[in-house]
Formats: C-alpha cells, structure tokens, sequence
C-alpha cells in the first residue's frame, strides 16, 4: 500500500455570500490562514484564500487557525469535494448564495454507490464509499460540488 498524500482544502465557495457577510458560515478573508502556513501553499486571491495542494504538506495549521474551521484536511486522491459549509435552510442558502449547498439531495440520487448523505441542511460525502466518479459534481444544480482534478486542470 503506497503513500496515502494529504493537502488542506477550504470548504466554502466564496460565491456572493462571502462579498455580502450573509453568510455565517462562509470564508470571512481574513488572511490568517495563509499567514500561517510554512509551506506558503495558501495565498490570498482578492479576499479569498487558494491552497496549492502541491505544495501542501497538511501539517494543519490552517485548520487550527481558522475562524470559522472550513478548512479541512483530505486525502488528494479522493477529489471530490463539498465546497459549501452553510448548514442554513436551502431556501435561506439560496438566498444569500447562489453556489451553496441547499440540501435538495440531488446528489445523493445521482451517486451510483451511496457514498453522499444529508445533515445539517448540507451534503457530506463518506470517501470510504466515494469512487471519485465526479456524477455529483455533474449533477449538483448549484455548483456546490467540486472535482479538484476539473479545477487543477483548468488552472
């Protein structure tokens, strides 16, 4: 069994929740996460945070540091990844945010092995189950799903 790689990732889409404050679980751009990082992986764009999951090296200071603790820690061969932390009704959600998580459970049909749930009003993703197959980033009528091999690709 090969090396398991691990790299921070930020659970939020800076969508224009975060340019209004409306939402209370969002990225707030404080910086603190990139000014903690060794590794200088985080750097700011505009007011929101980027990980560089190549330079990476998942000691976990940003989570620590986070205000609002979006930022997790995921294994870089599981790509798919919940980028909505809004655990607030779908219908408020999609009221200040139009790429969050509302909760309709879409994903959850479009998953062919079960591997998605529904808590707290957001979708959370069991990788012991995911295939990274990416037909609920495909499916998802809200972006709020995302395949970080699409985004390394496209950057």
């Amino acid at each position: 069994m090969g090396n398991v790689r691990m790299a921070a990732y930020i659970a939020c889409n800076g969508g224009d929740c975060h340019k209004t404050g409306a939402c209370r679980f969002g990225c707030i751009g404080c910086g603190e996460c990139a000014s903690h990082c060794p590794a200088g992986a985080i750097t700011m764009h505009g007011d929101l945070p980027v990980i560089n999951t190549e330079k990476c090296t998942a000691c976990g200071n940003c989570v620590q540091i986070c205000a609002r603790k979006i930022i997790r820690i995921f294994d870089v061969e599981k790509p798919i990844r919940i980028r909505c932390s809004s655990m607030e009704q779908g219908d408020y959600a999609s009221l200040v945010c139009s790429e969050s998580c509302i909760g309709c459970g879409t994903c959850i049909a479009h998953c062919p092995v079960g591997a998605i749930a529904i808590e707290d009003n957001l979708a959370y993703i069991d990788y012991s189950k995911c295939i990274s197959c990416g037909t609920c980033v495909a499916g998802c009528p809200r972006g709020a799903i995302e395949d970080l091999r699409e985004v390394k690709k496209q950057g």
